[in-house]
Order: C-alpha cells, then sequence, then structure tokens
C-alpha cells in the first residue's frame, strides 16, 4: 500500500512490514539510495540476553588452550598494517577506475601511473612505531 511522505518526510511502515521484519519502535533505521529506490535497513537491537556458557556444550578435548596475549603494540602494529594494505588496495582499484573511465572519453588526457599505485604493502617489524612503517 502506498504511503504519502509527510511534512516533516516521514512515512509510515504498514502493519504487515513491522509484523513480518520484527521491527519495533526505538529500533534504529538505516536509509540508503540503490538506484532511483529508497532501501531501509533495520540494525539490530541490543540485548540483555547472556552468552556466558555459550561455550559449555562444546567438547573440552576438542578446545586448544588460549595464549594469553602479552604484546598488544605487536597485534595493534599488525592491524595498522593489515588496514593500510587495504586503503591502498582500494585507492588502487578506484585510480584505475578512474583512469579506464578517463580513457573511453574521446580527447581526453591520458593519466600518468603516480608512484603511489606502484607502491608495495608496507612491511614493518613489531618493534616498529605504526608511523616507522616503510614500503619494502
Amino acid at each position: 500500500m502506498p504511503n504519502k511522505v509527510g511534512q516533516r518526510y516521514q512515512i509510515t511502515i504498514d502493519k504487515a512490514v513491522r509484523e513480518r521484519l520484527g521491527v519495533k519502535p526505538g529500533d534504529q533505521a538505516v536509509e540508503w539510495v540503490e538506484g532511483d529506490k529508497l532501501v531501509v535497513g533495520f540494525l539490530p537491537r541490543p540485548h540483555n540476553e547472556s552468552m556466558l556458557g555459550i561455550l559449555k556444550r562444546m567438547p573440552r578435548e576438542s578446545m586448544e588452550p588460549i595464549e594469553p596475549i602479552t604484546d598488544w603494540e605487536a597485534i595493534k602494529e599488525r592491524a595498522w598494517v593489515a588496514r593500510s594494505v587495504e586503503i591502498m588496495e582500494a585507492l588502487e582499484a578506484d585510480s584505475r577506475r578512474h583512469r579506464e573511465a578517463q580513457a573511453e572519453r574521446p580527447g581526453a588526457p591520458t593519466p600518468k601511473t603516480t608512484s603511489r599505485e606502484r607502491w608495495p604493502p608496507p612491511t614493518c617489524s613489531t618493534a616498529a612505531s605504526r608511523w616507522s612503517c616503510r614500503p619494502a
């Protein structure tokens, strides 16, 4: 059933849709545009259900002992390096798409390859701070 957009740009979610999706008052809605359509998603509600004992059903012999983390700096360093590699890969893919789109336009100048696009993933020692990583 179509709904009218109110003066404050609000719409009403039909009862059948609310019940099917389990939407309750106070739920967080997230909206985005796909093509020329508005898509609305709902974030999961926080719960008070305890997860205590969730692993009790697992047989003890199949579980390996978990070593405590002693070097948080090394873990943080690996996370920074991994994230920087992800970002560089995304930027390089975006640059490639941009160059391809420019090349398809007639009369467009040919873009040059930048040194950043040839940049290899960084290698860092675990003792280094996150700002001392250098390209290999």
